[in-house]
């Protein structure tokens, strides 16, 4: 019950020093920074984790994101995309943890990109198509293009470039990239990453509000 109780105090927290947040913009190409107009914007749910673009690898940042979506900045041309699922709280405290799928290996996302044009990544897992239950990859991502490119409004090339997010990436853990997560531990990591988030105020109140539980 405590352990409850700490995990819904976390969310409540995390919820109020985010507030609405905005898309974090990630670079996957090498080089200096391009216009929109030589790019292509990959919209990309939080749940789903990029371990690499076209064999430039990027850090996970799903874990410190205050939106529910974050972009990926690529140059256009054929893709070969490295993603995996990973949602450690699917379905809610009360899932099945049997049934409810939470994460899944490393896949292939293959697709082509246009310049000036926005896609969005989207993911299905038997959560939301019972049928996927019984195939071998319970898992599957498509891509689709926007119906607004990255030039709604504005002349082709005269944009300015959008600030981007550069993170470098750790060297991938061996033997730990598909390790099974329990919830403690993925809450625990949700723990860490929101205390790096908040501000001052926030922890100081977080550490008071700690004192007062037994």
């Amino acid at each position: 019950m405590k352990k409850l109780l700490l995990l819904l105090a976390a969310a409540t927290w995390v919820a109020l020093v985010s507030g609405c947040g905005s898309t974090a913009l990630v670079k996957a190409y090498p080089g200096a920074e391009q216009p929109p107009a030589q790019l292509s914007r990959v919209t990309v749910p939080a749940s789903v984790e990029v371990r690499s673009v076209n064999g430039t690898p990027l850090a996970n940042i799903t874990g410190t994101l205050r939106a529910q979506t974050y972009a990926v900045m690529t140059l256009p041309g054929s893709q070969s995309w490295s993603v995996r699922y990973s949602a450690p709280l699917a379905g809610g405290f009360y899932a099945d943890p049997v049934s409810t799928v939470t994460e899944s290996g490393w896949m292939d996302l293959a697709f082509v990109a246009e310049a000036g044009q926005a896609y969005r990544v989207k993911v299905t897992t038997p959560n939301e198509d019972p049928q996927l239950g019984r195939a071998k990859d319970k898992v599957q991502f498509s891509v689709s293009a926007d119906k607004k490119s990255l030039l709604s409004g504005n002349k082709a090339g005269t944009e300015e470039p959008a600030p981007a997010l550069v993170v470098p990436a750790p060297p991938p853990a061996q033997g730990h990239a598909n390790a099974p997560q329990t919830l403690e531990f993925a809450a625990f990591e949700q723990l860490k990453s929101w205390w790096n988030a908040a501000g001052t105020q926030e922890r100081q109140a977080f550490r008071d509000w700690l004192k007062t539980q037994p």
